[in-house]
């Protein structure tokens, strides 16, 4: 299944989350989330993660996901599973999400030009 059904089917799971709770969220992919969610003077900037599979035990945050968790006092994760079937939403703080964060290294970026493609081409 294509990742971005998937993902956008997480999305429509917390919209519909939000909206039972009395919040209105909205799409805003900047800043490192993908949601504003708002109910009266309160905010949450929510980044979604969601799976097919019934459950998730780990899950990447790009750099600018992670910054936003670690400056954004607002930073909620919603992890969303079964997202194609019948999803099921997960809600955790930013307290809640740093605690369980175990950072490892994993991007490296190499650099190419144009030159490295015609010496080394193979059929």
């Amino acid at each position: 299944m294509n990742n971005g059904k998937i993902q956008q089917e997480g999305f429509k799971a917390v919209i519909a989350y939000e909206k039972k709770r009395g919040w209105e969220a909205k799409p805003y992919q900047k800043n490192g989330y993908d949601l504003v969610s708002k109910k009266m003077n309160s905010i949450r900037h929510i980044e979604v993660k969601a799976t097919s599979k019934k459950q998730i035990y780990f899950r990447w945050l790009e750099e600018n996901e992670f910054k936003a968790l670690k400056s954004d006092k607002k930073y909620y994760l919603y992890l969303v599973t079964n997202a194609l079937n019948s999803p099921t939403v997960f809600t955790f703080t930013k307290k809640q999400t740093l605690s369980r964060f175990k950072g490892e290294e994993i991007k490296y970026l190499f650099t190419f030009n144009k030159e490295d493609f015609k010496k080394h081409k193979y059929k």
